[in-house]
């Protein structure tokens, strides 16, 4: 089966979302806060481990 390069270009932007979403993922849990976000200044979790 032949792709076109619609179906070619659509399916490497979805393979770059999936691994940049991984990769952030376990960017976050290597930092150790349950649920990070990039302002999460003010959770109590972080504040225990400081």
């Amino acid at each position: 089966m032949f792709a076109t390069w619609q179906d070619t270009v659509v399916t490497l932007v979805a393979l770059a979302a999936a691994v940049t979403v991984v990769w952030r993922t376990l960017g976050h849990w290597r930092d150790g806060a349950p649920s990070a976000s990039p302002g999460c200044d003010h959770c109590a979790i972080k504040k225990m481990g400081d």
